[in-house]
């Protein structure tokens, strides 16, 4: 078996896969159309370079004076990014993708089996 067809099993996923981060998603399954599927994988590409941008830019402001003496302080590296919306939410860990029926899935289950694989870079290749 793979993440994306464990994703699959998990009752209320609509749709799971993985994205590069050069070009569209290498593997899908799930109810979308092509055209949905590469917007998603464009998403997906481009909030995780956000997420990663905005933890380089929380570290950088975090850093305490230079001549503080203060060893710096780094947030945590952020392994992936949930967006919820009314009826779907979408869920991203690595380079893996899962779409999910609010009503139908347990956001916890999902999490938690894509966290025990962590497929794929943690960081967008810059």
């Amino acid at each position: 078996m793979n993440l994306v067809s464990d994703l699959m099993a998990l009752e209320g996923v609509v749709a799971a896969g993985d994205f590069t981060y050069q070009d569209n998603q290498s593997h899908h399954q799930g109810d979308l159309s092509d055209e949905e599927r590469r917007l998603l994988a464009a998403l997906c590409r481009a909030n995780t370079a956000a997420v990663d941008m905005e933890e380089d830019l929380v570290n950088l402001f975090a850093r305490p004076p230079v001549p503080s003496g203060k060893p710096p302080v780094e947030a945590a590296a952020a392994s992936g990014w949930v967006v919820h919306g009314d009826k779907r939410s979408l869920c991203v860990m690595g380079n893996a993708y899962c779409v999910i029926e609010n009503g139908d899935a347990s956001l916890k289950s999902v999490l938690s089996l894509m966290r025990g694989w962590q497929v794929g870079p943690t960081r967008a290749a810059s």
